[in-house]
């Protein structure tokens, strides 16, 4: 596989890279851009703006996304699926101790729930640059979890790509 370096930083990119991760050069244009500058590209043609209709993710996008382990999460995607899903169970379960829902409606919404927060757990270790093994960490009585909770909601993520994927914060950095 052919490779070639950046230019502002000497980094070694694909040979089909458009932009270095690494300082934000763009290749294409000869210059640094910022992270504004890059929601407008499309990843298939860099010069070429993404449209309208390809801003907003579709329900099977959101779907896909949710019940998938591959990717990363950054640590308020994190945090706020977790907020989430705690106040949910919250409020299943009072409202099923008063008798205003179902018990096996709290059962049948528990089941996706429980999986969707266990991927969200485990793109949020790949972003760590950890395996999603490390979910089960969560077995270890109290430490395990303690240390979960730790080092998934107050570590910063890897910087750039890893290989889990891109920075989910996608921070690019630009002089001056």
């Amino acid at each position: 596989m052919e490779q070639t370096k950046c230019p502002s930083c000497d980094t070694q990119l694909s040979a089909d890279a458009v932009l270095c991760v690494d300082c934000g050069y763009h290749l294409a244009l000869k210059r640094k851009i910022g992270r504004d500058e890059t929601q407008g590209l499309s990843s298939d043609n860099p010069y070429q703006p993404i449209s309208e209709s390809d801003n907003s993710a579709s329900f099977i996008d959101t779907l896909i996304w949710l019940f998938w382990i591959d990717g990363r999460v950054s640590r308020l995607q994190w945090w706020t699926t977790q907020v989430a899903f705690y106040a949910q169970w919250f409020f299943m379960v009072t409202l099923a101790e008063r008798n205003f829902i179902p018990q096996w409606f709290v059962l049948a919404v528990f089941f996706p729930s429980l999986w969707i927060s266990i991927t969200i757990q485990i793109k949020r270790w790949h972003d760590l640059d950890k395996s999603g093994f490390w979910y089960f960490v969560h077995f270890l009585p109290i430490i395990g979890t303690l240390y979960a909770w730790i080092d998934l909601g107050l570590q910063r993520g890897t910087k750039g790509y890893n290989q889990y994927g891109k920075d989910p914060v996608n921070f690019i950095e630009t002089d001056g």
